[in-house]
């Protein structure tokens, strides 16, 4: 199997000569950039606090999740997301497994 990149708007094949993990991590960036980026709004069962802080922070390090804005009144979240990663399903289970307060309107949904 032979993997392939665009090098200036042309097919080329990946050299030989790299080694296989680089060649890994090269199939992985080509990968990256055909996500399907996706925002989801979340009211909250109650205002964020100084204790979900580290919650908000720690989201963040699950694969696919860009980013969490919440809003100034400290009761509704945004989450961008990766679409070809998850589904809102599975996003609604991450955030309440990283203790994260939402309100989901999305069960069911794939």
């Amino acid at each position: 199997m032979e993997c392939k990149i665009l090098f200036f708007k042309r097919i080329q094949p990946l050299p030989h000569f790299l080694t296989r993990g680089v060649r890994v991590l090269l199939r992985s960036a080509i990968l990256k950039s055909t996500m399907t980026k996706v925002q989801l709004d979340y009211n909250l069962l109650r205002k964020l606090d100084d204790d979900d802080a580290d919650a908000i922070g720690s989201v963040h390090s699950y694969y696919g999740i860009q980013k969490v804005r919440i809003s100034p009144t400290l009761d509704h979240i945004s989450v961008d997301y990766d679409a070809t990663r998850m589904s809102p399903s599975d996003l609604d289970n991450i955030l309440v497994h990283y203790g994260i307060p939402i309100v989901s309107s999305h069960r069911g949904e794939n």
